[in-house]
């Protein structure tokens, strides 16, 4: 990446039109997005659960990796009851 500075009518997405950013998401909205208390999002990214990062004191998500985690756990449940039947 070089040097450049973004003057005040530019975007990443403008300058850097190669890279692919999504900006992360606090607990609260990511919360909204899968269904549960923020607090509970919060107590499963301490416990590794679901893709997070703590910067500071706060807890980061992409949205992106959650929709493929809540994916990920609803193909998961499908599996065991399917398998439970059997």
């Amino acid at each position: 990446m070089d040097s450049t500075v973004l003057k005040a009518d530019q975007t990443l997405e403008t300058t850097y039109p190669h890279m692919k950013f999504e900006l992360p998401v606090n607990s609260r909205i990511a919360s909204q997005f899968i269904g549960v208390h923020y607090k509970t999002l919060e107590r499963m990214s301490r416990q590794g659960e679901v893709p997070a990062a703590k910067i500071g004191k706060e807890w980061i998500y992409r949205l992106s990796q959650l929709s493929t985690w809540l994916d990920d756990q609803m193909q998961s449940n499908l599996d065991q009851a399917t398998a439970l039947r059997s």
